[in-house]
């Protein structure tokens, strides 16, 4: 009897460590919502220096949850210089932060508004381990996350050889206008030109033709002085992001 009890613990024990708390789900460059269970794997281009990634996570425990957020570096870079920020609500905590503030979010609720900022000078691949950290440091679920520059195997180096990935923006800082001009490689089928501000939310899309050079002149004039990104998405996938400054 005494064995039994002792097995049903055990197996009681494994069940509520393996339990997920949060159905998680990533935001892809050309707005769509992916769900995963323990792994993401986000593409970086040689063409840039900066990722980020809209990570939503909904409380589907049941109960209303206080938690953490832990960054575990396992393999940044191949220990170049590169580093891996949490943001709140468009805040970026330090560097060195590598564990959140207790938050709490209500049961059935969804956090939209955490993201990943990932600065990298070379595109080796960087892999860390995030963690949801109950108040009493205990693991309540945790995910990996890989940056690579290829996913699902398709690489950036095999591209057109006629058009070769172009993307700028001048002048910088713009006032009232900036012209994008870019190159999509022929082998792509559909592109867009998106531009978020700091936030993630997209504040212009523009649909593109590959295999070919253009220019895009964008009015700023409305826009908020401040940091604005513009990527290139094709079928799908990243495959550059640059940002410019809009000073009025």
């Amino acid at each position: 009897m005494k064995r039994l009890y002792v097995l049903c613990t055990l197996l009681l024990s494994i069940f509520v460590v393996n339990a997920q708390v949060f159905k998680l789900s990533y935001v892809t460059p050309d707005e769509n919502e992916v769900e995963f269970t323990d792994v993401v794997n986000l593409l970086v281009s040689p063409e840039e220096s900066m990722n980020i990634t809209f990570i939503h996570f909904e409380n589907i425990s049941g109960e209303d949850l206080s938690y953490k957020i832990q960054l575990t570096d396992e393999d940044i870079n191949g220990g170049r210089d590169a580093v891996v920020m949490m943001c709140f609500d468009g805040q970026c905590l330090a560097p060195t932060t590598k564990v959140s503030e207790v938050k709490t979010i209500v049961a059935g609720d969804k956090m939209t508004n955490f993201d990943l900022q990932y600065q990298y000078s070379s595109t080796d691949v960087s892999k860390l381990t995030v963690n949801f950290l109950s108040e009493e440091d205990e693991v309540l679920q945790s995910f990996k996350v890989t940056y690579s520059e290829r996913l699902d195997q398709v690489s950036l180096d095999r591209v057109d050889k006629g058009v070769s990935l172009v993307l700028s923006a001048s002048p910088i800082p713009a006032n009232n206008n900036t012209v994008i001009r870019y190159a999509v490689p022929s082998q792509y089928q559909k592109a867009d030109l998106i531009i978020r501000n700091t936030l993630g939310s997209v504040v212009e899309k523009y649909s593109i033709p590959t295999g070919k050079n253009g220019k895009i002149n964008v009015n700023v004039s409305d826009f908020n002085s401040g940091i604005y990104f513009y990527s290139i998405v094709a079928d799908g996938k990243m495959l550059s992001t640059k940002k410019f400054v809009v000073k009025h």
